[in-house]
C-alpha cells in the first residue's frame, strides 16, 4: 500500500477534494504522509548547518500550517490532488528555509 495513495482514511486526493467537510482527517493524513518527507527535504537543503534538524522540523511544521491556511482560503479546493499538495508544501517549505539565518564563513 502506498501511503500517498490509499489508506483507511481514504486517498489524499479525495481528502483534499473534500477539504471543507473533512478538514481534520485531511490535515492528519497530510501530516502523517508529508511531514517526514518535508523534514528530509529541509535537512538536505540545510546541509550540516548547526541546528539543521530543529530548523528542518520547524520548516516542515510551518509548511503544513501554511498549507492548511491556503486550503481554507481556496474557492475550489476540490480542484487539488496529492501532486498539488506535495508541490505546494515544497514551495512553502523552501520559502521558510530561505528565511533561516545562515552563519557567515570567514577565512
Amino acid at each position: 500500500m502506498n501511503s500517498c495513495e490509499d489508506s483507511e482514511v481514504g486517498s489524499v486526493s479525495q481528502l483534499v477534494q473534500q477539504w471543507e467537510a473533512q478538514e481534520s482527517p485531511a490535515v492528519e493524513r497530510i501530516y502523517l504522509d508529508y511531514f517526514p518527507k518535508l523534514q528530509v527535504l529541509a535537512r538536505r537543503v540545510l546541509g550540516g548547518l548547526p541546528g539543521a534538524s530543529i530548523d528542518a522540523e520547524d520548516a516542515a511544521q510551518s509548511a503544513i500550517k501554511s498549507f492548511c491556511r491556503y486550503m481554507r482560503k481556496l474557492d475550489q479546493p476540490n480542484q487539488k490532488h496529492r501532486d498539488d499538495v506535495w508541490r505546494i508544501l515544497c514551495k512553502i517549505a523552501a520559502s521558510a528555509l530561505m528565511e533561516i539565518p545562515r552563519p557567515t564563513w570567514k577565512p
